[in-house]
């Protein structure tokens, strides 16, 4: 037998014990309706791999402790969250301060790297979409989550910032999300770049981008990247510190020549951009290919 979470878009959690010869599909219907949850699943995601449905446990590498990620038919009755998360605008400028002295004191991000222009208290926009006129994607705003601005306003570009902007402007950058597994890893990516991970899960799969699909056909090594938030709040770490918990995500834009999309279906897109190395032959940071703007984070 082993043992696995599984987690909904909603915000619940499960413990699923099962067999590892028992059929994905089989084993998720299962503890849906145990809960009395009829909806019908989508799919499922874990280690941010589509997993199949029709195959085993076992056959889907789902071991002890796996987390497997559900997303299920938005036509039927999805279940409200057991325990809603604390609404951040009550007491919003002491929760933010406590997040900044979690990035700042435990973290080691220096002050000098933050920018308030950033700064959010978790008032999101939603229902609009980023990106070049006619490339378009949709935005997946971090609901429920405090952002620290980092230094990104005029800076790139001869000061240009259309790359940030939100007016659908050629030159405009697509907005990701980049989870934090470790906390030495935010100043590192911070100050450094990003380094490509040892998972490459999709390296061989098809390019979908329209813009980069021909000097890209596969999709190659890189640094993973996903534009939907609600997948990406899943893969953070939590952090303890003073009594509380914290989870970090970086807030980034996505260069749209250079960024290399897999379609997993349903909807669902894994975005790779190259990272060749942590700096480039100059000593500089990747920056044509990814910015990083903002930390988000979620205090418990």
């Amino acid at each position: 037998m082993i043992t696995f979470l599984v987690n909904l878009l909603s915000g619940q959690e499960f413990q699923v014990t099962d067999n590892p010869g028992q059929i994905l599909l089989t084993s998720l219907t299962k503890i849906l309706q145990q809960n009395n949850i009829t909806a019908k699943i989508i799919y499922a995601l874990c280690e941010g791999e589509k997993k199949n449905l029709k195959k085993t446990l076992s056959e889907n590498n789902i071991v002890n402790g796996s987390r497997v990620i559900i997303n299920l038919d938005q036509t039927t009755p999805t279940p409200t969250p057991v325990a809603p998360q604390k609404n951040i605008m009550n007491e919003n400028l002491e929760y933010l301060k406590k997040c900044f002295d979690f990035i700042t004191k435990v973290c080691k991000v220096p002050v000098n790297i933050l920018d308030n222009r950033g700064n959010c208290l978790g008032s999101w926009e939603t229902g609009r979409k980023n990106g070049p006129p006619g490339f378009l994607k949709d935005y997946i705003p971090p609901l429920g989550w405090v952002a620290l601005g980092l230094k990104a306003w005029g800076i790139y570009d001869n000061g240009d910032n259309t790359w940030i902007g939100n007016k659908n402007v050629k030159g405009e950058w697509y907005i990701a999300y980049h989870s934090i597994k470790s906390i030495e890893s935010v100043s590192g990516i911070l100050l450094n770049g990003f380094r490509r991970g040892p998972f490459q899960n999709y390296k061989n799969d098809e390019n979908s981008n329209p813009l980069t699909r021909n000097e890209y056909p596969t999709c190659g090594e890189g640094v993973y990247f996903i534009q939907n938030f609600q997948i990406a709040k899943f893969y953070a770490e939590t952090f303890n510190y003073m009594g509380n918990s914290f989870q970090i995500i970086l807030m980034c834009r996505i260069n749209p020549y250079k960024v290399r999309i897999v379609e997993l279906g349903d909807n669902l897109e894994s975005w790779i951009v190259n990272g060749d190395k942590l700096h480039d032959p100059n000593g500089k940071k990747r920056d044509d290919e990814v910015r990083a703007y903002r930390i988000l984070m979620r205090m418990n």
